[in-house]
């Protein structure tokens, strides 16, 4: 099996997370809110990642948002066994989530949720490299 981290869009994690701080603050007891401008995350992201598999293969994908799995023409939901291949197919993940930043997480031996999938945001046309857990923790 191949090594799968979760993945999000670049920058998210670091936004969110920044949110979550500004939101947190509490002086002379009362809750108190950032006054400037405080970014948020994207809360729907479509991740995207061409295959040319050998043979059939199958995966699953995990995620904290809403959403589902389009594997070639044919949609699935999160959590559901997809098997596909062989030849080339691309597989997309569209997910929504207003808690928090949407982040995916694909287990299988072929289609894993790795550096090479890309990411946009629901409105963006260009897909960016995704953003790994092992990236943000410093795992080689």
């Amino acid at each position: 099996m191949s090594k799968s981290y979760w993945i999000w869009y670049p920058g998210d994690f670091e936004l969110y997370h920044g949110m979550k701080q500004n939101f947190s603050r509490v002086e002379r007891g009362f809750g108190w809110p950032a006054f400037w401008k405080s970014e948020g995350f994207r809360n729907r992201v479509a991740f995207r990642r061409t295959y040319h598999l050998e043979e059939e293969t199958s995966f699953a994908v995990y995620s904290n948002a809403i959403g589902h799995v389009l594997a070639g023409e044919k949609k699935y939901p999160f959590g559901k066994k997809i098997t596909c291949g062989p030849g080339e197919v691309t597989v997309a993940v569209h997910a929504g989530c207003v808690e928090a930043f949407p982040c995916i997480y694909i287990e299988g031996d072929v289609i894993c949720s790795d550096t090479g999938w890309m990411a946009a945001g629901r409105q963006e046309q260009i897909f960016h490299q995704t953003v790994t857990e092992s990236d943000s923790l410093g795992i080689q």
